[in-house]
Protein backbone atom coordinates (compact mmCIF):
# COMPACT_ATOMS: atom_id res chain seq x y z
CA UNK A 1 0.00 0.00 0.00
CA UNK A 2 1.30 3.80 -1.05
CA UNK A 3 1.37 5.52 2.09
CA UNK A 4 0.82 9.39 1.83
CA UNK A 5 3.25 11.25 4.37
CA UNK A 6 2.10 14.60 6.18
CA UNK A 7 4.53 16.85 7.23
CA UNK A 8 3.52 18.58 10.09
CA UNK A 9 6.05 21.90 10.97
CA UNK A 10 6.15 25.13 12.42
CA UNK A 11 4.59 25.21 15.73
CA UNK A 12 4.50 28.09 18.53
CA UNK A 13 7.93 27.28 20.27
CA UNK A 14 11.21 28.48 19.42
CA UNK A 15 12.42 26.61 17.16
CA UNK A 16 10.15 27.67 14.66
CA UNK A 17 12.99 28.32 12.06
CA UNK A 18 14.80 24.95 12.55
CA UNK A 19 11.43 22.84 11.95
CA UNK A 20 10.60 24.78 8.49
CA UNK A 21 14.52 23.82 7.61
CA UNK A 22 13.77 20.21 8.80
CA UNK A 23 10.32 20.34 7.12
CA UNK A 24 12.07 21.40 3.73
CA UNK A 25 14.60 18.52 3.61
CA UNK A 26 12.52 16.23 4.09
CA UNK A 27 9.97 17.26 1.59
CA UNK A 28 12.70 17.26 -1.31
CA UNK A 29 14.42 13.87 0.21
CA UNK A 30 10.83 11.81 0.23
CA UNK A 31 10.08 9.51 -2.43
CA UNK A 32 5.99 9.39 -1.27
CA UNK A 33 3.21 11.43 -1.79
CA UNK A 34 2.96 14.02 1.07
CA UNK A 35 1.31 16.71 2.07
CA UNK A 36 2.25 20.05 4.01
CA UNK A 37 0.79 20.92 7.24
CA UNK A 38 2.28 23.99 9.06
CA UNK A 39 1.15 24.88 12.39
CA UNK A 40 1.62 29.43 13.11
CA UNK A 41 3.69 30.81 15.71
CA UNK A 42 -0.42 31.36 17.00
CA UNK A 43 -1.37 27.96 16.80
CA UNK A 44 -3.38 27.35 13.78
CA UNK A 45 -3.18 24.68 11.36
CA UNK A 46 -2.83 25.33 8.17
CA UNK A 47 -2.41 22.75 4.70
CA UNK A 48 -0.35 24.34 2.19
CA UNK A 49 1.63 23.12 -0.86
CA UNK A 50 4.60 20.64 -0.08
CA UNK A 51 6.66 23.27 -1.70
CA UNK A 52 10.16 23.40 0.44
CA UNK A 53 11.46 26.23 -1.20
CA UNK A 54 8.37 28.37 -0.26
CA UNK A 55 8.15 26.43 3.95
CA UNK A 56 12.33 26.77 4.12
CA UNK A 57 11.56 30.87 3.14
CA UNK A 58 8.45 30.97 5.57
CA UNK A 59 6.80 31.76 2.63
CA UNK A 60 4.03 28.78 3.41
CA UNK A 61 1.50 30.70 4.10
CA UNK A 62 0.49 32.53 1.36
CA UNK A 63 -1.06 29.51 -0.34
CA UNK A 64 -2.41 28.49 2.49
CA UNK A 65 -5.59 26.80 4.02
CA UNK A 66 -7.48 25.82 7.30
CA UNK A 67 -6.49 21.84 8.15
CA UNK A 68 -8.18 19.76 9.82
CA UNK A 69 -6.97 16.00 11.08
CA UNK A 70 -10.42 14.64 9.34
CA UNK A 71 -8.97 15.17 6.07
CA UNK A 72 -5.84 12.61 6.16
CA UNK A 73 -5.93 9.91 4.07
CA UNK A 74 -6.55 6.66 5.52
CA UNK A 75 -3.35 5.52 4.65
CA UNK A 76 -1.50 8.36 5.65
CA UNK A 77 1.10 8.81 8.63
CA UNK A 78 2.21 12.24 10.15
CA UNK A 79 5.59 13.42 10.30
CA UNK A 80 5.47 15.80 13.65
CA UNK A 81 8.51 17.69 12.54
CA UNK A 82 8.65 20.10 15.32
CA UNK A 83 11.44 20.42 17.78
CA UNK A 84 11.14 21.86 21.28
CA UNK A 85 8.29 23.04 23.38
CA UNK A 86 4.54 22.83 21.92
CA UNK A 87 6.25 20.01 19.17
CA UNK A 88 8.26 17.85 20.84
CA UNK A 89 7.15 18.09 24.23
CA UNK A 90 4.52 15.42 24.14
CA UNK A 91 1.83 18.27 23.62
CA UNK A 92 1.51 17.59 19.89
CA UNK A 93 1.87 13.76 20.05
CA UNK A 94 -0.88 13.48 22.75
CA UNK A 95 -3.42 15.26 20.47
CA UNK A 96 -2.72 13.16 17.37
CA UNK A 97 -2.93 9.75 19.88
CA UNK A 98 -6.54 11.05 21.31
CA UNK A 99 -7.49 11.32 17.34
CA UNK A 100 -5.89 7.57 16.55
CA UNK A 101 -3.45 9.33 14.06
CA UNK A 102 -0.32 7.64 13.21
CA UNK A 103 2.60 9.46 13.39
CA UNK A 104 6.06 9.16 13.66
CA UNK A 105 8.44 9.91 16.70
CA UNK A 106 8.28 9.69 20.42
CA UNK A 107 4.84 8.59 22.61
CA UNK A 108 3.28 11.66 24.53
CA UNK A 109 5.48 10.51 28.13
CA UNK A 110 8.95 10.14 26.22
CA UNK A 111 8.42 13.43 24.88
CA UNK A 112 7.60 15.12 27.91
CA UNK A 113 10.81 13.37 30.20
CA UNK A 114 12.85 13.74 26.98
CA UNK A 115 11.96 17.79 27.28
CA UNK A 116 12.91 18.07 30.50
CA UNK A 117 16.50 17.76 30.64
CA UNK A 118 16.41 17.79 34.75
CA UNK A 119 13.94 15.39 35.07
CA UNK A 120 15.89 12.99 31.83
CA UNK A 121 18.61 13.17 33.92
CA UNK A 122 17.77 12.05 36.94
CA UNK A 123 15.63 9.21 35.39
CA UNK A 124 19.06 8.26 33.11
CA UNK A 125 21.17 8.23 36.84
CA UNK A 126 18.77 5.85 38.38
CA UNK A 127 19.69 3.30 36.36
CA UNK A 128 23.40 4.10 36.52
CA UNK A 129 24.24 6.39 33.46
CA UNK A 130 26.52 9.23 34.59
CA UNK A 131 25.48 12.85 34.45
CA UNK A 132 26.93 16.06 35.72
CA UNK A 133 25.91 17.73 39.06
CA UNK A 134 22.40 19.66 38.13
CA UNK A 135 20.79 22.04 40.77
CA UNK A 136 17.09 22.70 39.53
CA UNK A 137 16.08 26.31 40.44
CA UNK A 138 12.55 28.08 39.90
CA UNK A 139 11.91 31.25 38.27
CA UNK A 140 9.87 31.98 41.61
CA UNK A 141 12.38 32.05 43.89
CA UNK A 142 14.43 33.90 42.46
CA UNK A 143 13.54 36.24 44.82
CA UNK A 144 15.20 33.87 47.76
CA UNK A 145 17.93 36.20 49.48
CA UNK A 146 19.39 32.62 50.22
CA UNK A 147 19.37 31.32 46.65
CA UNK A 148 22.64 32.12 45.34
CA UNK A 149 23.74 31.05 48.92
CA UNK A 150 23.17 27.92 47.97
CA UNK A 151 23.39 27.26 44.64
CA UNK A 152 27.32 28.18 45.29
CA UNK A 153 27.22 25.90 47.82
CA UNK A 154 26.24 22.99 45.67
CA UNK A 155 28.37 24.11 42.25
CA UNK A 156 31.55 25.96 41.65
CA UNK A 157 31.49 28.42 38.90
CA UNK A 158 31.88 28.60 35.95
CA UNK A 159 28.01 27.41 36.22
CA UNK A 160 26.14 26.22 32.91
CA UNK A 161 22.28 27.85 32.96
CA UNK A 162 20.16 26.54 30.45
CA UNK A 163 16.23 26.35 30.47
CA UNK A 164 15.31 22.52 31.77
CA UNK A 165 12.79 22.53 29.15
CA UNK A 166 14.44 23.89 26.03
CA UNK A 167 15.89 22.83 22.99
CA UNK A 168 18.68 24.16 20.30
CA UNK A 169 20.71 25.82 23.56
CA UNK A 170 17.94 28.95 23.27
CA UNK A 171 18.49 30.69 26.24
CA UNK A 172 22.20 28.72 27.34
CA UNK A 173 25.26 30.68 28.37
CA UNK A 174 27.93 30.39 31.20
CA UNK A 175 27.70 32.12 34.32
CA UNK A 176 31.30 32.84 35.97
CA UNK A 177 30.55 35.08 39.04
CA UNK A 178 27.32 35.63 40.92
CA UNK A 179 26.70 38.92 39.11
CA UNK A 180 26.71 36.80 35.65
CA UNK A 181 24.34 34.13 37.23
CA UNK A 182 22.00 36.58 38.77
CA UNK A 183 21.42 37.98 34.93
CA UNK A 184 21.33 34.65 33.08
CA UNK A 185 18.74 33.55 36.51
CA UNK A 186 15.96 36.75 35.38
CA UNK A 187 16.67 36.34 31.79
CA UNK A 188 15.10 33.18 31.81
CA UNK A 189 12.11 32.38 29.44
CA UNK A 190 11.03 29.58 31.96
CA UNK A 191 9.89 27.93 35.33
CA UNK A 192 12.19 25.77 35.65
CA UNK A 193 16.39 26.46 35.03
CA UNK A 194 19.10 23.65 35.40
CA UNK A 195 22.25 24.64 36.46
CA UNK A 196 25.60 22.35 36.00
CA UNK A 197 29.29 22.52 36.38
CA UNK A 198 30.63 24.48 33.15
CA UNK A 199 33.61 22.12 31.81
CA UNK A 200 34.79 21.79 27.71
CA UNK A 201 34.19 18.34 26.44
CA UNK A 202 33.55 16.36 23.67
CA UNK A 203 30.09 16.79 21.95
CA UNK A 204 29.16 12.76 21.28
CA UNK A 205 25.63 11.57 19.93
CA UNK A 206 24.50 8.59 18.96
CA UNK A 207 21.24 8.16 16.60
CA UNK A 208 18.64 5.65 16.89
CA UNK A 209 16.02 4.15 14.27
CA UNK A 210 13.54 1.73 15.93
CA UNK A 211 11.30 -0.41 13.82
CA UNK A 212 8.79 -2.79 15.71
CA UNK A 213 11.50 -3.72 18.73
CA UNK A 214 14.39 -3.70 16.35
CA UNK A 215 16.90 -0.91 16.99
CA UNK A 216 19.81 0.38 14.14
CA UNK A 217 22.56 2.32 15.60
CA UNK A 218 24.99 3.50 13.45
CA UNK A 219 28.74 4.13 14.80
CA UNK A 220 28.33 7.75 17.15
CA UNK A 221 29.34 10.91 15.69
CA UNK A 222 30.93 14.41 17.21
CA UNK A 223 30.60 17.66 16.45
CA UNK A 224 33.37 19.76 16.05
CA UNK A 225 33.28 23.49 17.17
CA UNK A 226 35.18 26.12 18.51
CA UNK A 227 32.78 28.10 20.69
CA UNK A 228 32.58 27.71 24.24
CA UNK A 229 29.59 25.60 24.08
CA UNK A 230 27.36 24.34 21.48
CA UNK A 231 25.39 27.29 21.21
CA UNK A 232 22.11 28.35 18.63
CA UNK A 233 23.60 29.98 16.28
CA UNK A 234 26.77 27.47 16.07
CA UNK A 235 23.90 24.96 15.09
CA UNK A 236 22.41 27.12 12.92
CA UNK A 237 24.43 29.96 11.57
CA UNK A 238 25.47 30.53 8.23
CA UNK A 239 28.75 28.88 9.26
CA UNK A 240 27.42 24.80 10.64
CA UNK A 241 30.00 23.29 12.55
CA UNK A 242 31.80 20.19 11.28
CA UNK A 243 30.69 16.82 11.54
CA UNK A 244 33.02 14.14 12.78
CA UNK A 245 31.27 10.96 10.76
CA UNK A 246 32.05 8.80 12.71
CA UNK A 247 33.83 10.26 16.07
CA UNK A 248 37.44 9.18 16.42
CA UNK A 249 36.70 7.51 20.29
CA UNK A 250 38.60 4.52 21.85
CA UNK A 251 36.36 1.26 20.96
CA UNK A 252 35.34 1.27 24.06
CA UNK A 253 34.14 4.52 24.26
CA UNK A 254 32.23 4.35 21.43
CA UNK A 255 30.81 1.21 22.80
CA UNK A 256 29.73 2.56 25.83
CA UNK A 257 28.13 5.54 24.64
CA UNK A 258 26.05 3.45 22.36
CA UNK A 259 25.35 1.40 24.82
CA UNK A 260 23.72 3.93 26.97
CA UNK A 261 21.98 5.58 24.37
CA UNK A 262 19.90 2.22 23.99
CA UNK A 263 19.74 1.77 27.92
CA UNK A 264 18.16 5.61 27.94
CA UNK A 265 15.91 4.93 24.69
CA UNK A 266 14.26 1.99 26.24
CA UNK A 267 13.92 3.60 29.65
CA UNK A 268 12.39 6.64 28.23
CA UNK A 269 9.96 4.17 26.15
CA UNK A 270 10.93 5.98 22.87
CA UNK A 271 10.26 4.96 19.58
CA UNK A 272 10.93 4.95 15.73
CA UNK A 273 13.82 7.58 16.70
CA UNK A 274 15.67 9.78 18.64
CA UNK A 275 19.55 11.16 18.86
CA UNK A 276 20.97 10.53 22.59
CA UNK A 277 24.18 13.14 23.01
CA UNK A 278 26.59 12.15 25.50
CA UNK A 279 29.59 14.81 27.04
CA UNK A 280 33.28 13.05 26.71
CA UNK A 281 36.00 13.98 28.18
CA UNK A 282 39.02 12.97 30.47
CA UNK A 283 36.62 12.89 33.75
CA UNK A 284 34.33 10.12 31.44
CA UNK A 285 31.41 9.88 29.47
CA UNK A 286 28.23 11.83 30.72
CA UNK A 287 24.71 11.91 29.32
CA UNK A 288 23.86 15.17 28.67
CA UNK A 289 20.46 15.18 26.35
CA UNK A 290 17.47 13.10 24.67
CA UNK A 291 16.27 14.83 20.87
CA UNK A 292 13.39 12.83 20.70
CA UNK A 293 12.71 14.90 17.15
CA UNK A 294 15.71 15.61 16.37
CA UNK A 295 16.55 18.07 13.47
CA UNK A 296 16.60 16.61 9.55
CA UNK A 297 18.11 19.50 7.87
CA UNK A 298 20.93 19.35 5.65
CA UNK A 299 23.65 19.84 8.05
CA UNK A 300 21.88 17.62 10.96
CA UNK A 301 23.53 14.80 12.61
CA UNK A 302 21.00 12.69 12.38
CA UNK A 303 20.64 11.70 9.04
CA UNK A 304 24.22 11.90 8.63
CA UNK A 305 25.16 9.15 10.55
CA UNK A 306 22.74 6.77 8.49
CA UNK A 307 23.51 8.38 5.60
CA UNK A 308 27.11 7.18 6.13
CA UNK A 309 25.87 3.71 6.76
CA UNK A 310 24.16 3.39 3.83
CA UNK A 311 20.35 4.87 4.46
CA UNK A 312 20.48 7.90 2.80
CA UNK A 313 17.12 10.84 3.95
CA UNK A 314 14.95 9.18 1.09
CA UNK A 315 15.47 5.32 2.48
CA UNK A 316 15.18 6.47 6.15
CA UNK A 317 11.82 7.92 5.74
CA UNK A 318 10.43 5.18 3.98
CA UNK A 319 11.52 3.33 7.06
CA UNK A 320 10.29 5.30 9.47
CA UNK A 321 6.95 5.38 7.60
CA UNK A 322 7.18 1.84 7.37
CA UNK A 323 7.19 1.74 11.15
CA UNK A 324 4.61 4.00 12.34
CA UNK A 325 2.11 2.40 10.28
CA UNK A 326 -0.28 0.10 12.95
Amino acid sequence: MLVTLTVLFGGRGDEYAVSLRSAAAVLRAATLPCRAVGITRDGRFLETDPDACAILRDAWQDAAAPWSPASLDADGVVFPLLHGRHGEDGELQGYLSTLDIPYIGCTTLAGAIGMDKYMAKLLASSIGIPTLLQTLVYKNELSDPLLYERIEAALFYPIFVKPSDGGSSIGAGIARDRAELRRRLAQADTARILLEPYQPAREIEVAILEERGVLTLPPPGEVGHTAEFYDYDTKYGAHTPPLSIPAALPRATAELVTDYAKRIFLLFGCRHLARVDFFVSERGVFFNEINTMPGFTAGSMYPRLFEAIGIPMDALILRLCAAARP
